[in-house]
């Protein structure tokens, strides 16, 4: 799952994205506490995992069919919001 989360954070950085993302969903939460709270603690969440990412990229692993075929099946019936 970090994985996973790793190479969509990545892609987002890359892109240019992250910022924007992170920016408008803080923005959308900011009617509440609770999603400010919500978008804070996943903006530092991204940001420490960033962090290590530059500071031990050795720990990161190529995303292979078997995982993705490993999470479809953990994500089976799972519905998101």
């Amino acid at each position: 799952m970090v994985i996973t989360v790793l190479r969509q954070f990545s892609q987002l950085r890359a892109a240019g994205c992250l910022t924007q993302t992170a920016a408008s969903r803080a923005n959308a939460s900011r009617s509440t506490s609770e999603g400010k709270n919500e978008a804070i603690l996943m903006r530092s969440f991204l940001d420490l995992l960033w962090k290590d990412v530059e500071e031990n990229p050795s720990r990161l692993v190529p995303y292979t069919e078997e995982m993705d075929a490993e999470l479809d099946e953990l994500l089976a019936g799972v519905e998101a919001d």
